[in-house]
């Protein structure tokens, strides 16, 4: 700990000394007579509400205060030990007051609750029993008292010391807790005339001491009530204390009258409290039913203040969520609008896109239309060249002149037979291979009518795929011209035979087979169409016949 903070503890301690020896010597003068036990011991709060506000490094100002009020009070010529176990008695009895309302409330205020309220009141009685136990035992150990007055000065003190706390210390803490009153003009009005109220009931309550009943205290249970639910803690122990400061001087002024003297001190009880009872009989009954009154309001106001902050923390709460809910609202309406926003977007893009769509269609179409005349005018032109060529070929007298003529005849149908497969498909972009094959055959059958009655084509073993029109082309000039020569050279005489065709498709590679029975297959331009295909062309005999076979890749090859 620093020089300032131990400095500062010094004198807080040095300040609630002072306060507790001051309360202290006040209330002696109230004592039961010889003992040293008074029925008001408002030090006990002092020293409670010190402890509680400013913590435990206080508490050797209330032991060094406790010793000086007891010695210079104590009936004997040197007081030391008495002082001294008394002294400890008081100094543990605010520290285990302490320490069980800590273990009750924790560090928090122990007037917030009801049950903090009940517990510390019950701290307060258990720590009151303790000091009186050794306070009293302490006197009649040493002699100061004797067995017969043991039960009197016991009560006294214990109800003095629990006074105290009760009364007292409430309002020290709440005080110091809150010393400004923070209250509307209002309110303030209502305070001031309920403490007037207070004063005057007060004095209709405690101002005829000898004839006075305890039930006429019972008024003052409202005024409580009323500080506890209109104001608070604060205002309730103080009305309190105003109670308890009436009945003691009206009790101060009985004693030190004349008329009012107080006689020896019978058996002291509370329940002893009629017209023959004196003022130390009526100020230990008095304080017990205002610490019974106080106790009552300490709890209401407690429950009150439970109340109230549970009330604040719903509508804290309530306005959380309707601020939560609020922003959630808000929250929503603007992704509502987001997605609002979105759709007429997505909708935007959708109808540009399906707009766009269409016009791609459109052009499509049109391209395709116009890709349809393409090829049906080739095909015309092609078929154009070709019976050019036939009429050539059927006006020519020289035979070999004839033969190219035919040749060239039979190349152009097959080329125009390729256009007019993909004029007539759905497809204008892949020709089925077996189909234009067969048709292909057909043609080539007619071409040579007498040779088709003695060889067959044979083309059920084509594989089904689709080519493109530039491999479409020279796979047909190709088969062309296998087949040509097949039928001119293969079988030039009355023999008879079969030429097969097929086609194998295997790793992306196509593999054209032509074969007959004959001995020779005329090649002509096939090296020439291999090359351009990218293929090999293998040319070999076999045992009933000659085969040849192109091998070429087809990136663009499609399976049907």
């Amino acid at each position: 700990m620093s020089f300032p903070a131990t400095r500062r503890a010094l004198l807080e301690a040095a300040a609630v000394g002072i306060a507790y020896y001051a309360s202290a010597r006040l209330a002696l003068l109230l004592q039961l007579p010889g003992t040293n036990a008074s029925a008001i011991w408002p030090s006990s709060g002092i020293g409670l509400a010190a402890l509680l506000l400013l913590g435990k490094h206080v508490w050797p100002g209330i032991a060094v205060a406790a010793f000086f009020a007891n010695i210079l009070t104590l009936p004997m010529a040197s007081p030391v030990v008495e002082a001294t176990m008394i002294a400890i008695g008081n100094t543990l009895e605010q520290l285990m007051a302490l320490a069980l309302i800590r273990r009750v409330s924790g560090t928090a205020n122990p007037f917030d609750r009801a049950r903090h309220a009940l517990g510390y009141v019950g701290a307060t009685v258990l720590a009151g029993l303790f000091a009186a136990t050794v306070g009293v035992t302490t006197l009649h150990l040493t002699g100061v008292i004797d067995a017969a007055t043991y039960r009197a000065a016991w009560m006294t003190w214990l109800i003095g010391d629990i006074a105290g706390m009760v009364v007292l210390a409430p309002a020290i803490y709440a005080w110091g807790r809150q010393p400004r009153i923070a209250l509307p003009s209002s309110r303030r009005w209502e305070l001031a005339a309920l403490m007037v109220l207070a004063v005057i009931t007060g004095e209709m309550i405690f101002g005829n001491l000898g004839t006075v009943q305890v039930a006429l205290a019972r008024p003052y249970q409202p005024l409580l009530l009323w500080a506890a639910f209109r104001f608070g803690q604060r205002e309730t122990s103080t009305l309190a204390v105003i109670a308890t400061a009436q009945a003691v001087a009206h009790v101060w002024l009985a004693i030190t009258s004349s008329a009012t003297a107080v006689g020896p001190v019978t058996a002291l009880s509370v329940l002893f409290v009629g017209s023959a009872a004196g003022p130390q009989e009526w100020l230990q009954a008095l304080q017990f039913f205002l610490c019974s009154t106080v106790v009552v309001g300490l709890v209401v106001a407690a429950a009150v203040a439970e109340r109230d902050r549970s009330q604040r923390l719903l509508a804290v709460s309530e306005q959380r969520y309707r601020t939560i809910n609020q922003t959630l609202e808000q929250r929503v309406r603007e992704r509502t609008a987001l997605i609002d926003r979105t759709n007429r977007q997505l909708e935007s893009q959708i109808h540009d896109r399906l707009r766009a769509e269409l016009q791609l269609r459109a052009s499509l179409e049109e391209k395709e239309t116009l890709l349809r005349e393409v090829h049906h005018r080739v095909k015309n032109n092609l078929s154009v060249v070709s019976s050019l060529l036939y009429f050539e070929e059927r006006a020519s007298r020289d035979p070999r002149t004839s033969e190219f003529l035919a040749e060239a005849q039979h190349r152009v149908r097959s080329m125009a037979l390729v256009h007019e497969e993909l004029y007539r498909s759905g497809n204008l972009a892949d020709i089925d291979l077996r189909q234009y094959f067969e048709r292909l055959s057909a043609y080539l059958s007619q071409s040579y009518p007498i040779a088709s009655r003695r060889v067959v084509i044979d083309v059920g073993n084509i594989a089904a795929v689709s080519l493109d029109a530039d491999t479409a082309i020279p796979c047909g000039l190709i088969f062309t011209e296998l087949v040509t020569n097949a039928f001119k050279h293969g079988y030039p005489t009355e023999r008879s035979g079969i030429i097969s065709v097929s086609v194998r498709l295997k790793d992306g590679r196509c593999t054209l087979t032509v074969a007959d029975t004959s001995s020779t297959l005329g090649l002509r331009l096939v090296h020439i169409l291999a090359r351009q295909l990218g293929g090999v062309f293998a040319f070999a005999p076999t045992e009933v016949g000659t085969e040849a076979v192109l091998d070429f890749p087809l990136p663009a090859l499609v399976n049907t």
